[in-house]
């Protein structure tokens, strides 16, 4: 019902009048793959070759190594400055999709997967804090210098799935994933776990690093949980015992 004839899917149903997204598109193939993964048949897998598609002809765009967020009905790039903007947050969801297409499928992912991590390592991570910016544009300039806390767990779950993996080119100027990843553990543990009623979270950091705003979006919840189950597969089912020990 939702299907586009352009490529793609309506962002909701009645269609509405707006720009194009790549956010719906991006949940969408999470949910193909994880279907495809729970019952093997390749019929379900077909969606998700359509996604990555998309992602590849329409949504990433080469000369940068970044993900557009709006789009015309045609899939060019809105005009104006919303058609340039960036989320390092989204970038970092990509990889770890694409990543997890290229292990259920077989087909490879890798260098848009690394396009994508490198542009986020240069110019979405604050190298002083290690916390992931909220939004850029497509030259890496800062658009909103907060940080708000999905955007650190996606760079989790990034930096786990590049975890071993070369990069091309290599990242002299910033952290190995070993590090990188231990910082980020540190600023959600410190930064975002830390002075707020117990059971929840300062979702949102302004650029000085101080707590801001007065909501906690329940769609976090989804990123923490995302997040952690990565990094409690990478310490081998220990991350839960530990996390038990700190609560």
């Amino acid at each position: 019902t939702m299907a586009h004839a352009n490529g793609g899917f309506a962002n909701t149903w009645p269609p509405a009048s707006g720009p194009r997204q790549q956010n719906p598109h991006m949940h969408l193939l999470e949910a193909a793959l994880a279907l495809f993964d729970t019952t093997g048949d390749e019929a379900d897998a077909a969606l998700a070759h359509d996604l990555v598609d998309l992602f590849r002809t329409r949504l990433f765009d080469p000369a940068t190594g970044t993900l557009g967020e709006f789009f015309t009905g045609s899939w060019q790039p809105v005009a104006g400055p919303q058609g340039a903007l960036v989320e390092p947050g989204h970038q970092y969801e990509w990889v770890w999709l694409l990543h997890e297409y290229a292990r259920l499928t077989g087909r490879p992912t890798g260098a848009h997967a690394q396009s994508l991590f490198a542009f986020g390592r240069r110019h979405g991570v604050d190298p002083r804090t290690a916390l992931g910016r909220d939004v850029l544009t497509r030259q890496g300039d800062i658009v909103r210098g907060g940080a708000r806390l999905w955007a650190q767990t996606e760079g989790l779950r990034a930096e786990i799935a590049m975890h071993g993996l070369p990069q091309d080119p290599p990242h002299a100027d910033n952290a190995d994933n070993t590090v990188q990843i231990a910082r980020i553990v540190d600023n959600l543990l410190g930064r975002y776990f830390t002075d707020c009623p117990p059971g929840t979270w300062n979702d949102q950091l302004d650029p000085a690093c101080r707590p801001a705003g007065d909501k906690i979006p329940a769609s976090s919840f989804y990123h923490i949980v995302a997040g952690y189950a990565e990094l409690d597969r990478l310490a081998g089912g220990s991350a839960g015992e530990s996390a038990m020990r700190i609560a």
